[in-house]
């Protein structure tokens, strides 16, 4: 869980992916990845964010 809420806060920060921390257990690094890309995902849904299709 915490390594979730620390790739949330990088991503939220605007660090890079490849801020990612060395885990010695790979299940950490994809904990921190998914929680890195909770933000990206929920962005991208935002009115007005450069996903948005204007017409």
């Amino acid at each position: 869980m915490r390594a979730r809420a620390d790739g949330l806060a990088a991503a939220r920060a605007g660090h890079p992916v490849t801020r990612c921390p060395r885990f010695t257990d790979p299940r950490l690094t994809a904990a921190w990845v998914r929680g890195y890309a909770m933000v990206s995902q929920s962005s991208s849904s935002i009115p007005g964010s450069a996903n948005e299709l204007t017409v």
